[in-house]
Parts: structure tokens; sequence; C-alpha cells
């Protein structure tokens, strides 16, 4: 028998001890438990043998592993739609994907010629997001697998660390972001991602704005569900790719709210899947791309020093 995490006596579920009896023991009884009756079904075959002699071979051919499951404290679902419920995100994920992968395939591709031009006269792809919209170049920075010239805009004042609750308020507020494009030393031949997935406040499309000013190509991951509510960041990019989140972000109905954010999953598979692309293309055109390897297998660190000296000075994060 087995003990609670509190210390006290473990009750185990219905049928899983005992011949169908709930078995409570505590450490304060003394002498052997109360031996459990026969189930019906021990008692048939004990009765009949032959007559269900394929049934018990059965019975006795499943894993043993069994007997250990069935000592486990039993977890269920209250009903069978539970299982559902888990699946419920899981299908709005995929199916945004799925979405993206079909409506925005010729966006996408045209970022990706960009991305190879970039990579062919050895510019950088600067990558900017505000709250989680930065995670996404997090993502593609200085990471396994990825390029090495990819250059993130982190601004800690529009980042969530620096504290969430300002970063949000600064987001919408004129004049940060030509600051922060002034300090990141891009180049008229780089490229210039903005992802937001409402695309309506001023850091976001005062960053694009700044990007076009300089005469730099400029690659906008937005919603188009926040048109109505006066987002321009689509409509003012030389590369628009709409990542349909919808209005809110969240799509999981939980009482009177909604959780299970999608922008994040979206603007991750966008940008990673143009970069990717961008990559195969300059090979193409038979130009190595430059990509980090795992510092976690043999030879990747030396790859990798090889390629922070290229990038030291360039890349402002590295």
């Amino acid at each position: 028998l087995g003990r609670a995490r509190d210390g006290g006596p473990r009750e185990y579920p219905r049928g899983t001890r005992g011949g169908g009896r709930q078995v409570a023991h505590s450490a304060a009884q003394s002498g052997p438990l109360p031996r459990a009756e026969p189930s019906p079904s021990a008692r048939r075959d004990a009765a009949h043998p032959a007559a269900h002699a394929g049934e018990l071979a059965s019975r006795d051919a499943r894993p043993r592993r069994l007997c250990a499951v069935l000592l486990r404290p039993q977890v269920t679902f209250a009903n069978d739609s539970e299982g559902c419920r888990l699946k419920e995100y899981l299908d709005a994920i995929t199916e945004l994907l799925a979405r993206i992968e079909r409506e925005e395939a010729g966006a996408m591709a045209r970022a990706a010629d960009m991305v190879a031009d970039v990579i062919c006269r050895d510019g950088l792809v600067h990558v900017f997001g505000c709250g989680h919209s930065h995670l996404a170049a997090l993502d593609a920075f200085y990471r396994a697998g990825g390029l090495a010239c990819v250059s993130p805009v982190l601004d800690e004042d529009l980042m969530l660390h620096n504290g969430a609750a300002k970063s949000s308020r600064m987001e919408k507020m004129s004049g940060i972001a030509a600051e922060a494009y002034r300090r990141q030393g891009v180049k008229p031949g780089d490229l210039f991602v903005v992802i937001s997935a409402s695309g309506k406040n001023a850091a976001p499309v005062e960053m694009l704005r700044a990007a076009k000013a300089a005469g730099v190509t400029t690659v906008a991951i937005s919603s188009s569900a926040y048109r109505a509510h006066g987002a321009t960041l689509l409509d003012e990019a030389d590369i628009a790719i709409d990542c349909k989140v919808p209005y809110g972000d969240a799509v999981i109905g939980v009482g009177d709210a909604k959780m299970g954010g999608l922008s994040t999953y979206a603007s991750l598979f966008i940008l990673n899947s143009f970069l990717i692309d961008g990559a195969r293309k300059a090979e193409a055109r038979g130009v190595k791309p430059p990509i980090y390897a795992s510092g976690n297998v043999d030879g990747g660190t030396a790859k990798n020093v090889a390629l922070e000296e290229r990038y030291f000075g360039r890349v402002k994060q590295l």
C-alpha cells in the first residue's frame, strides 16, 4: 500500500485493488488486510475454466505494466468532452498556420527573395516588435539553425522584462521608435521586418516609416483584422504579410473571457519560413548562407565563433 503525499492513508480508485473494494490502510493499523472476496468473473472462470480459456489467455497477454498503472491514483476526465477541449487550442493553431501557408505564400516568397538578396550582398535582416511581438525577433537571433545576419531591434522600454505595463503604454507613444531606429545602424541594402499583431500603435508604425524613409525595404507581419480599428502597418509596408490573427488575439473561451493567443505562433511561422526560404534561394545562387550551428554538437562552437567574428560590430546585440 502507498502513502498519500500528506502522510495520510491513500484511497485507491474503485476496481483497482481488493476485487472492487476501496482500500484505505493507515500506518496506525496492524495485522493483515481483510481478505478480498473473489469477483463474479473470477468465480465464473474458476467454475468453467475450459469455457473461458480463450478469454483467460487474452487477459494474461496484456502488458505487465498495466498492473503498475492500475496501482497508481487514477486521473480521469469528468466527461468525454474534456479531451476535445484540450485539443481545441491545438486545432486553432494548426488551422491558422495552414491558412497562412495557403493564402500568404506569394507574399512570403517575395520576402524570401529579399532575404536572399540581403545574404548575397552581405547585408543584415533587422527584426523589430514590441511586447510579445519581439519574441519572434529573439527566436530568429543567434540560435542553432538561424541566420547570423539577423539583427534584432531590442529596445528595453518596449519589452516586457523591464516593466510590462510601462512598455504597453510606451508602445503607443510617438517619437520613441525613431530614436531606437537611429541607434540600430541600418544600411540601405538591409531588410527591415516589423512585427505587430495589431499594426496600429505608434512604435511599430513609426519604426517602419523610419526604415522606408532611409530607403530600406520593409516587411510587415500584422493582422488585417485590425484595419477596421485604425491599423495601417500592412498598408505602409513594401511587403505585407497578413498573420490572420483574430481581433483580440485569444481564441479559447473561458467563462466570459478568452485565453490562448495565436499571434506568437503566427509570427514565428511566417518569419522563420521566409528566412529559411531566403537562405535556400541564396544557396541556389551560389552564395553560402551564414547559418549558426548548435553549440552543443561537435564542431559547432568553432563554426559559430567564425560567424561571430564576421558580424561583431554590425549586429548590435551580438
